[in-house]
């Protein structure tokens, strides 16, 4: 990405509503996500460059106080800022789900119990099948046991696939039934 000239000075960078992030000797970050660099040059300054990180949020590399390198994530640079109720344990969470719209409008802090329950009943991002948390199986696994016990004649064969897979024979009944893994035979 190319870096972006910003013609004008400290003060009216402030006057046009960004504010100094407080860990940074040089980056100013706006209530819209965006954050610049004022360390190249006296009259002139870079809108900083933001990279994705692996979960899909924006990032910067800033210089502290120490003169270290540190890559911190906009949004939480936005919140600490511009959105009231920042406290230590508190994570961020966008409202509308989505992890580059880094809009103060668009943040709160909360906790991350909470962040994880909004994602899971606002946004309904629950995580499926192999996705899971605790999930063992495979798809593939999961698609094999519903044959198998649909093709025995084996009156325990709930057993034999629970003890062949290492679940339980309640997971395999919820299988066969669909009641879990219900995605699969959408």
């Amino acid at each position: 990405m190319k870096k972006i000239k910003v013609s004008c000075s400290g003060a009216a960078l402030v006057e046009q509503g960004f504010k100094k992030i407080a860990t940074s000797q040089t980056h100013y970050v706006n209530s819209e996500g965006i954050a610049v660099n004022t360390s190249k040059h006296a009259s002139t300054k870079f809108i900083t460059t933001k990279y994705l990180d692996k979960d899909g949020y924006h990032r910067i590399w800033i210089k502290n106080h120490k003169g270290e390198r540190k890559f911190v994530p906009i949004h939480r640079e936005v919140a600490k800022i511009f959105v009231d109720g920042y406290d230590e344990g508190l994570v961020v969470n966008h409202k509308d789900g989505i992890r580059t719209n880094n809009q103060a409008s668009n943040l709160e802090w909360i906790t991350a119990a909470d962040n994880t329950r909004y994602s899971r009943r606002v946004l309904k991002n629950i995580p499926r099948g192999e996705k899971a948390s605790r999930s063992r199986l495979k798809a593939e696994q999961v698609k094999k046991i519903y044959e198998e016990w649909h093709n025995s004649k084996d009156r325990h064969i709930t057993k034999k696939l629970a003890t062949q897979y290492g679940v339980s024979r309640s997971q395999i009944t919820r299988i066969i039934t669909k009641k879990n893994w219900g995605h699969l035979w959408v």
